[in-house]
Parts: structure tokens; sequence; C-alpha cells
């Protein structure tokens, strides 16, 4: 039995899903930020919104739990092949806007910048990620007339740009310049903030880069594609192809 790889379903397909799967891991990062903080987090809430310990940790539990299974549903294609992209997308965007105003992130430039390159991608996701018929038939709804304006501009957008050819280098030299500029990991204090925050920007930047670069449609797509499935067809050859039991089936 023949098993389909990430390289085997094209290059517009492989970009958008390095896309969500690093939108992902940015609020699962966040999620575990969280929980390993939660105390702290609370008292927080508590001082902000003036509504008690008890509903603080409330709140907090929903606000991750929410997060938590949005994440899930969009990183698992048999559960957003049911039930859609759009329902986990609009939690993931709402909780990301209500974090950006509790913490105050409208006061500084990079957090603030860093939400808007995430709500974009979240914009995609519930969009984009499938086709007009497919997410008609999961949402159970047809797809609006602003829904298609908005899947027509960002594939527009992207063709214009040829982000399919300029994305791939400009890409690998933000996540070249995050991790010579900005390695957090090595920070502690204030500066470890300081350093993750500029990190995560350049990092949501690189997410909405692939997202764009899947929403390519210009002769410059239709090249990465070749090269794309040539590299499945290098891989295959040497190292053959894997079976359902594990084995592999050399040529």
């Amino acid at each position: 039995m023949k098993v389909t790889t990430a390289l085997d379903r094209g290059f517009s397909s492989l970009a958008i899903d390095l896309g969500t799967a690093i939108v992902v891991l940015l609020f699962l990062d966040e999620v575990r930020r969280r929980i390993k903080h939660f105390e702290a987090h609370a008292i927080y809430i508590n001082a902000v919104l003036k509504c008690g310990p008890a509903s603080s940790m409330l709140f907090l539990f929903m606000l991750s739990l929410s997060q938590l299974v949005s994440c899930l549903v969009l990183s698992t294609p048999s559960l957003y092949l049911k039930a859609g992209t759009v329902v986990p997308s609009v939690l993931l965007g709402s909780t990301l806007l209500c974090e950006l105003f509790l913490y105050n992130g409208l006061r500084d430039m990079e957090i603030f910048f860093k939400v808007v390159f995430i709500e974009m991608c979240v914009i995609m996701v519930a969009l984009l990620r499938r086709d007009a018929k497919a997410r008609a038939e999961a949402i159970g709804v047809p797809i609006t007339g602003v829904s298609l304006t908005i899947e027509a501009y960002v594939r527009k957008t992207a063709t214009t740009f040829r982000a399919a050819l300029l994305g791939p280098p400009l890409a690998a030299f933000i996540l070249f310049w995050a991790i010579l500029f900005y390695r957090f990991w090595s920070h502690s204090g204030a500066d470890f903030e300081i350093k993750r925050t500029s990190f995560t920007l350049c990092i949501s930047e690189c997410a909405f880069i692939l997202f764009m670069m899947g929403h390519d449609r210009s002769p410059s797509a239709q090249t990465m594609a070749t090269v794309t499935k040539l590299s499945g067809t290098i891989r295959k050859k040497l190292f053959g192809v894997s079976m359902r039991n594990g084995k592999k089936k050399f040529i």
C-alpha cells in the first residue's frame, strides 16, 4: 500500500501545511508557558478584571482549553475534514486578540505585529486551506461571496509578487536572522522575554510567507511544484517506498 507523504502532495499543500504547523506550534508554546506560570497569570487576570481568584482561574482554563482543542483540530486531517477549519480558526483568532488587549500588547509594536501576522495566517487557514466545495460541505453552508473574494485577492497578490519564487529565500533569511540575533534560549530574565518576542515575530512572518507561497498560481509556482515532485521521486529512489507494515519497498 502506497503511503502519501508531504512531498507527494505538492509544493502548495506542503507550504500551507508548514504554515499551519508553525501557527499551531506558536499557540501551543503560549499554552505551555501559561500552564507553567498559571498562578502568576491568574493573579494578573484577577488584578486586571477584578473577577475573583476562582473566576480568573476558570477564564485561563477555558482560554487554554479552547486553544488546545482548536490546535488539535487544525493539525489533524481527520478532524478538520469533518469539523471544518472555520470554527477552530475563529477561536484561535479571538483568543489571541483577547490576550493582546488583556496583556497590553498594543504598547509593544513587536507583539502587535506578531499578532497581526498570526491573525492573517489564521484567516487564511479558515478560508483557504481547503477548496470551496470541501469547505462548504464541512461547515454545512454555502461559501459566501466575501470568502471567495478574499481567496481571489490573496491568490492574486501571491501570484503578482511571485511568492513561490521569492518566498523560500526570504523565509530562510528571516529564520537565519532570528536564530543568529534572537537566540532567547541562551538568555534569562527580561532579555529572555525581549529576545523571545522578536524571535516569535520572525517565525510568524515565516508562517505568513509560507501561506502566500502556497497560494501563488504563477509559472514560478509550477516550477517549485516540479522541484518538489522531483525531490519526492529522488527520495523514493534512495530510501524506497513505505509499506503498511512498516517495511520498505526498494526498487
